[in-house]
């Protein structure tokens, strides 16, 4: 944990909770003792959960792995539990082009059902209008001490301490933390493009280096206009030829979103939910658990609220207005 005072930190965030709208739809399905230890609830895909803090609640947070701090909650919450500020924090989107400085404040406890955080220094951050009401995000570091399951097809999350068995599996990977947040390897085609799990974010996106590895179906490739927490960017989206590959599973023929300024790609909520993934960030691994191994990502399954065609925007080059 950080010392408190004037402390100034970096902070990054990938594409989460850039692009999704809706409310909480489904239910959570039980484990196998018959219920679920934390049901997630999903707006378009990313996971939300009822948390109390300070023993007070409950309160609506999203889980985000894509955030990289431990937390952020709404000035909200900060009135209402009339939390202190200890410091401020640089908070800065995936391009790296954009950032903002923001208070700190400290939290005595973040509970979830049989799991409770202490001492949690967390940012203070409005919450985006397009994804409802909710109070706040719980990050990927929150979880540094304890292994995490977001299983989207059961509708839940699970804490526990059993680490994952390093071996044969293909769909046990290792990962890195970069910017404080999980990356694992892509392959498409032969080439290998690094991409941030993102619980937070959108679908498939991929950085201009892997542009030359895509090749779009006819007729489908589209310029979309993106917002992050802090800008907005355009990205060139389209129906791929050919084949994305995480491990033992395959994505044919997915919709995929490309950003020149992007250093590294994302795999956002769309694009996780065949999957029960797991963290295990002592050893810096994670698996993809799925019935299957193929995987379909199409543009319908995408909220198209706050993605819209750029005004006169063309096809390659992203001119267009504002």
């Amino acid at each position: 944990m950080l010392n408190e005072g004037a402390a100034m930190v970096n902070v990054r965030f990938g594409f989460s909770l850039f692009l999704v709208l809706g409310f909480f739809v489904g239910t959570s399905a039980a484990d196998g003792t018959g219920r679920c230890p934390v049901p997630l609830q999903l707006r378009r895909g990313v996971p939300f959960v009822k948390v109390m803090l300070n023993g007070r609640g409950p309160f609506i947070f999203a889980v985000d792995t894509g955030t990289s701090r431990a937390a952020i909650v709404s000035p909200a919450v900060v009135k209402e539990l009339k939390l202190p500020m200890v410091g401020r924090a640089h908070l800065l989107d995936l391009t790296g082009r954009s950032s903002q400085t923001v208070d700190e404040t400290l939290l005595g406890t973040i509970e979830l059902p049989g799991h409770a955080f202490r001492s949690v220094r967390a940012m203070v951050h409005a919450s985006l209008p397009s994804l409802g009401p909710y109070d706040g995000v719980l990050g990927f570091s929150l979880f540094r001490d304890t292994i995490l399951t977001l299983d989207f097809p059961q509708r839940c999350l699970r804490l526990g301490d059993a680490g994952l068995p390093a071996g044969s599996d293909p769909n046990v990977l290792p990962f890195s933390t970069p910017r404080n947040v999980p990356v694992v390897a892509l392959t498409i085609g032969e080439q290998r493009v690094l991409a941030q799990i993102d619980s937070g974010g959108g679908g498939i996106n991929l950085p201009g280096s892997a542009a030359s590895a895509v090749e779009f179906a006819a007729h489908t490739e589209v310029p979309v206009r993106a917002q992050s927490q802090l800008n907005n960017f355009f990205l060139r989206g389209g129906v791929m030829k050919g084949e994305v590959v995480l491990g033992g599973h395959v994505f044919r023929q997915p919709f995929v979103e490309i950003g020149d300024q992007i250093p590294v790609g994302n795999l956002g909520a769309l694009s996780l939910q065949d999957f029960a993934i797991t963290f295990d960030q002592g050893q810096r691994l994670v698996r993809f658990q799925a019935p299957g191994n193929v995987h379909r990502l199409n543009q319908t399954q995408f909220d198209v609220g706050n993605r819209e065609p750029a005004k006169g925007a063309k096809t390659a080059g992203f001119e267009g207005g504002s």
